[in-house]
């Protein structure tokens, strides 16, 4: 009879633990689920990368003063001195392929717009005669393979962004999707925003204002309803707008304020002093803010 009862004891105890393993397991995948479907409020924003580096190079960055390069050789040297968040502007080629390019005359006086060149005629064209073009599909095998420490924020130069955000997500999926999680879409005003996220969730978004009329009461109400928009992008004329209280409002929404484009440190830290998070520049890197910074501690 004893051993009855025991035998009876471990069947309902192996019941409860299949019992709350299964709970376990469902609330796990719900979790995971109220994650990704849930609402603003309720979506984790990591944005633990911005409190580590306070520069984007601007169009992947210059080299020996030739901005606007979009290259692969900027990309790599600005690399190689710290800056892991780069914007790149991505436009099609005529035969609908993602290529760095923000003006198509780099590329040979023939092109324009209405002119565009082909992925092959891309590839063995060099930029300015100097440097190797940057494709969407090469950045992504990058990433993947070399540098998996970057954020990539992608400038479209497309009228047609649900185009272009579809190709983004297309050609990702061909690779890895995951890849997605490197790069943050630069939106210019609030319905793009909504059209963008119904293509791909993104993990994070940057408002940029150059193109916007919006108020800086209507930025601030839109950045505070929409939390993955995490970067506020200003340019050094609308930043005389913002006063410093309007600055630490955005920062309490735990949002970043960066400026476009600034080329010099001591510029840099003038805007830091004010409550702004970083900026974008064509030759200021993380390396040579943090040179500046130590000779000025000295």
């Amino acid at each position: 009879m004893v051993h009855y009862y025991k035998k009876l004891l471990l069947i309902l105890l192996l019941c409860v633990f299949v019992l709350i393993g299964g709970c376990t397991n469902d609330f796990t995948e719900q979790k995971e689920t109220t994650q990704q479907k849930g609402t603003t409020q309720q979506t984790i924003i990591n944005t633990d990368f911005l409190d580590q580096y306070c520069i984007i190079a601007h169009a992947s960055g210059a080299i020996s003063g030739e901005t606007y390069l979009n290259s692969l050789e900027s990309f790599i040297e600005h690399y190689n001195s710290g800056t892991r968040i780069f914007e790149i502007d991505f436009s099609f080629s005529s035969d609908d392929e993602l290529i760095g390019v923000h003006y198509w005359g780099d590329l040979g006086s023939e092109y324009s717009s209405n002119n565009r060149m082909s992925l092959e005629e891309f590839e063995q064209t060099k930029i300015r005669n100097l440097y190797t073009g940057i494709t969407y599909k090469n950045l992504l095998n990058l990433i993947s393979t070399e540098y998996q420490d970057v954020y990539i924020v992608l400038d479209t130069k497309e009228a047609n962004y649900e185009k272009f955000f579809n190709k983004i997500l297309s050609d990702a999926e061909e690779i890895d999707i995951d890849l997605l999680h490197h790069f943050i879409p630069q939106l210019y005003n609030e319905k793009m925003y909504l059209d963008v996220d119904e293509i791909y969730n993104f993990d994070y978004y940057i408002y940029t204002l150059y193109k916007t009329t919006a108020s800086n009461n209507g930025v601030y109400t839109f950045l505070e309803n929409h939390r993955k928009i995490v970067i506020l992008t200003v340019s050094t004329e609308r930043i005389k707008s913002m006063n410093i209280e309007y600055i630490e409002n955005i920062n309490n929404l735990d949002r970043f304020v960066f400026v476009h484009t600034v080329n010099s440190c001591e510029c840099m830290q003038e805007y830091l002093d004010i409550g702004v998070t970083g900026i974008y520049s064509d030759t200021v890197t993380e390396d040579s803010y943090k040179e500046y910074i130590n000779s000025h501690l000295t």
